[in-house]
């Protein structure tokens, strides 16, 4: 019954319907054993399924769902002190999804109070995290860092990405990371180094099999805009970059994967309008709430 529901529920979110992929899930969680969450197996189902009903009821505007399962998923962890493996996952866990939706309401305030303790928890646990999970938290760490418009230290953070050696560098966080490089180098002025990381950029993207339109919007944009000296061109090539990137994630549920890992469509609206970009995130925001 479980993977009937789990199944379910990974189809309906891979097809768009998020609505129905969250009943799958709540049907998941409705019908958990609970004198079986100690057994390891039963209990990492049980995180995995909290897990994705937060972020989906989140993503769906159900502000409320999405709060009583991050307090379900509280309350559980206080009870794992003797399971080393099974709290650091919750951890993980916790610490992305909190993180997600605070940078998913344009709170970097709030997101920046919870980076210090998830920089302790994460010196605490050291490489007894899996690399990949290290990894979303350090880029979760950097977008925060960018979003209060720290971007010297949100490169510190994509660095310790990208110098990762025990990361596997056919994940798609490390394309990610890397335009996300390429975006702070672009606040930062680094216009010594923007066609030296680009070329690396191109270069990791072309090993791949397959390539998002939004990251090939990108590139081509960060490819004109270093050759681009007139300010008015410049405004040009802002504007189209942010056209094609509304398109392409409003059009596409894959494309829309992308911003959750940061929000390039809201980052191109603030530099096109001149707005600072926590401002744009929240506007998005509270307009989906409110048609929510």
């Amino acid at each position: 019954k479980h993977m009937y529901h789990h199944v379910l529920s990974a189809f309906y979110y891979a097809t768009g319907q998020l609505e129905n992929s969250l009943k799958e899930l709540e049907l998941n969680l409705g019908t958990t054993d609970q004198a079986s969450l100690g057994k390891k197996m039963e209990a990492n189902k049980y995180i995995s399924a909290l897990t994705n009903a937060i972020y989906i009821a989140d993503k769906i505007g159900n502000h409320k769902k999405s709060t009583h399962y991050i307090d379900e998923l509280k309350k559980f962890g206080a009870t794992l002190t003797a399971n080393e493996d099974l709290a650091i996952k919750l951890f993980s866990s916790v610490s992305s999804i909190e993180l997600s939706l605070h940078l998913r309401k344009g709170d970097f305030q709030t997101a920046t109070n919870s980076v210090e303790k998830i920089e302790s928890e994460l010196e605490h646990y050291d490489e007894k995290i899996v690399p990949i999970r290290r990894a979303f938290l350090e880029f979760k760490i950097a977008v925060v860092n960018i979003g209060t418009g720290n971007y010297s230290e949100a490169l510190k953070w994509i660095n310790r990405i990208l110098n990762d050696s025990n990361l596997d560098k056919t994940e798609d966080i490390i394309g990610f990371t890397q335009l996300l490089e390429l975006l702070v180098h672009l606040e930062l002025n680094h216009n010594n180094l923007l066609p030296y990381s680009l070329k690396n950029t191109q270069r990791f993207f072309k090993t791949r099999n397959r390539m998002y339109g939004f990251e090939k919007i990108l590139l081509q944009f960060i490819s004109k805009l270093i050759k681009c000296e007139d300010h008015f061109d410049r405004q040009n090539l802002w504007e189209k970059m942010y056209k094609e990137l509304a398109k392409i994630t409003n059009d596409d549920v894959f494309e829309s994967v992308a911003l959750d890992y940061f929000d390039f469509e809201s980052w191109a609206e603030s530099k096109l309008k001149g707005k600072a970009f926590d401002v744009i995130v929240r506007e998005k925001y509270n307009r989906r709430m409110n048609v929510a």
